[in-house]
C-alpha cells in the first residue's frame, strides 16, 4: 500500500506488475501522473476501482505537507503558492485530458443515484438504485459472472460520482465504441452502462501499444459491491487475476479518419446530447427527426440552441476538416431578418472563439436553400452560390481548408467551390445552431449523423 506521495519515487512502480486505484482518486499532482503514465507504457496494468478519477491537476508545497488545488479554476489560473495551475487536467490551459490514461472522465459521467435533496450529496436507498447493464458479456471481464446482453448487476456500485466516454450507438440503439472527441482511446472496450447526470457511468478496459491494460470500473462505490455481490467480486477477481502475472496483453488498436460523430441513436439519459457543450437550450432527440436510427437531433422552439463538440486534441486544432450530416428543413421558417448558420467550424482556446466556417440555411419565398459561408480574422465574408432545398432529407458535406478550397455539394449533385486565402486559421470545434427566434418562434430543423473527419465520413444508409 503506498501514499499518493509515495508516487513521486520514480523508482517505485517499476517494482510491480498492476498497480490499483481504489476510491476517490480525484487529485493528482503532474509528477505522480507522468510516472503512472511511465509505468504503463512500459507494459504495466492498472484497475482503477473507484470513480471521479484524475479530476484535478494539483501540486504539493510545505515539503510535501499540504496539498495545493483551486478546485474552482475554470481557465489560466496559479494557485498559491505554487503559482501552478491547478484546474482540472483537460481545462485550458493544462490540456492534458484524464482520458488520455485512465479512458474514462467525470465530465462525461457525473452523479447516479444522487437523492433529490438541494446541496446534499447522498444516494437513494439500494432498492431503488440504477444498476450496471451490460453491453459486452463475451469479454473476458465476465467470465464465470453467467450475464447475458442487457444483463443488470451491481446496484450497491453504481454512484455517487461516476466516469465516462462519448460514445455511439447502432440502429438498435447499442453501445458500440468511443467516437474519440473526448481522447479515449478509441479501443476502449465499454462493458457495462448505467444512465448518469452528465450521460453515461462506462465500465471498460482498454490495452495500449506496450500490452499494458487498463481496467475502469468508473464508479466510486465499486469497492462496497466486494462485500454482498457475487458478480462484482468475480468482475474484481478476474481482473487482478489477468494483470497480477504482469502479462502484457494483446494491443487491438482501432483506426479511424473520423474526429468526432454523433447518430443520436443512443437512449437519453438525465443530460441530453451527452458530448455536447452549450450554455442554453440543447434540442430534442426525436423519432420525427431520425434518418439513419432510431433518433435524430430536433432543433425547434423560440429559443437559441447552440451545441459543440471538439474535433481536436485538447491544446490543438486543424486546418483541414471534412464535415458531413444529414438536414431535412422542410419546416423551417425564417427566424431572422439575415440568413444564419446551422453548422459552424470554429477554433476555441481558453474563452476566445474564432469562427472560420458556416453552413447556412435560410428562406426565400417558399424556397428553403443552403450555402457554405467562410470568415477570416478581419471579419470578411464569402459564400457560395445558394442549394435550393426540396422536402425531405438532404446529404449536406463540406470542405474546409486554411488555406485552399472549400467545397459544399448536396446529395449527389454539383460540387460548389471557393478559395480561401487565409492562411494559419483552425478549427476545434463543430457547432449545430439554432438561431434566437426574431421573426417568428415557429420552424423546425432536424439534423442527423454529424461527423467531422480528416477524410470523407462517408454517407450512411437511411433507416427504412
Amino acid at each position: 500500500v503506498v501514499t499518493d506521495h509515495d508516487l513521486h519515487d520514480p523508482t517505485l512502480l517499476s517494482n510491480y506488475n498492476v498497480v490499483v486505484l481504489v476510491g476517490h482518486s480525484a487529485y493528482w499532482t503532474e509528477t505522480a501522473r507522468e510516472h503512472l503514465e511511465s509505468f504503463g507504457s512500459a507494459g504495466g496494468h492498472i484497475a482503477i476501482l473507484g470513480g471521479n478519477t484524475m479530476w484535478f491537476r494539483v501540486e504539493l508545497d510545505d515539503d510535501g505537507r499540504s496539498l495545493v488545488g483551486d478546485t474552482d479554476a475554470q481557465t489560466d489560473v496559479g494557485s498559491e503558492p505554487t503559482g501552478i495551475i491547478t484546474a482540472n487536467w483537460y481545462r485550458h490551459p493544462v490540456n492534458r485530458p484524464e482520458n488520455r490514461i485512465v479512458a474514462t472522465s467525470y465530465r462525461h459521467g457525473g452523479h447516479v443515484n444522487r437523492a433529490p435533496i438541494p446541496d446534499r450529496y447522498e444516494m437513494v436507498p439500494i432498492g431503488q438504485r440504477t444498476p450496471w447493464t451490460v453491453t459486452d458479456p463475451a469479454h473476458w471481464v465476465f467470465s464465470g459472472t453467467g450475464l447475458t446482453p442487457g444483463a443488470m448487476f451491481g446496484r450497491e456500485t453504481t454512484g455517487l460520482e461516476v466516469d465516462g466516454v462519448v460514445f455511439n450507438c447502432d440502429t438498435g440503439g447499442n453501445v458500440t465504441r468511443p467516437d474519440g472527441s473526448d481522447e479515449a482511446p478509441l479501443n476502449y472496450h465499454i462493458l457495462a452502462v448505467v444512465p448518469s447526470s452528465l450521460g453515461w457511468g462506462t465500465m471498460g478496459y482498454y490495452v495500449n501499444p506496450a500490452g499494458g491494460a487498463v481496467f475502469n470500473a468508473a464508479s466510486q462505490g465499486w469497492v462496497w459491491g466486494l462485500e454482498t455481490d457475487d458478480v462484482v467480486r468475480r468482475i474484481t477477481g478476474n481482473v487482478l487475476d489477468h494483470f497480477a502475472t504482469g502479462t502484457r496483453l494483446v494491443y487491438d488498436p482501432v483506426q479511424t479518419s473520423i474526429f468526432a460523430e454523433d447518430l443520436f441513436n443512443c437512449p437519453q439519459t438525465l443530460l441530453a446530447q451527452p458530448g455536447w457543450r452549450t450554455n442554453g437550450s440543447r434540442g430534442l432527440v426525436t423519432s420525427g427527426c431520425a434518418y439513419e436510427g432510431p433518433g435524430g437531433l430536433e432543433l425547434s422552439g423560440p429559443t437559441q440552441i447552440g451545441l459543440a463538440r471538439s474535433i481536436a486534441p485538447a491544446g490543438e486544432s486543424r486546418s483541414h476538416v471534412e464535415l458531413r450530416f444529414y438536414v431535412k428543413a422542410d419546416d423551417f421558417q425564417q427566424r431572422t431578418e439575415l440568413p444564419r448558420p446551422i453548422v459552424t467550424l470554429q477554433n476555441r482556446t481558453g474563452n476566445t472563439v474564432s469562427q472560420v466556417a458556416h453552413v447556412e440555411l435560410d428562406v426565400a419565398g417558399d424556397t428553403r436553400r443552403i450555402r457554405l459561408a467562410r470568415r477570416d480574422a478581419g471579419g470578411n465574408f464569402a459564400a457560395t452560390d445558394w442549394v435550393p432545398l426540396s422536402n425531405g432529407w438532404h446529404l449536406i458535406e463540406a470542405t474546409w481548408r486554411s488555406p485552399g478550397t472549400m467545397a459544399l455539394q448536396v446529395d449527389s449533385g454539383a460540387v460548389l467551390t471557393m478559395e480561401n486565402p487565409s492562411s494559419g486559421q483552425t478549427a476545434s470545434e463543430m457547432v449545430i445552431e439554432f438561431p434566437p427566434a426574431q421573426v417568428t418562434e415557429g420552424g423546425r430543423v432536424c439534423i442527423d449523423a454529424i461527423a467531422a473527419g480528416s477524410e470523407k465520413p462517408g454517407r450512411v444508409a437511411q433507416l427504412r
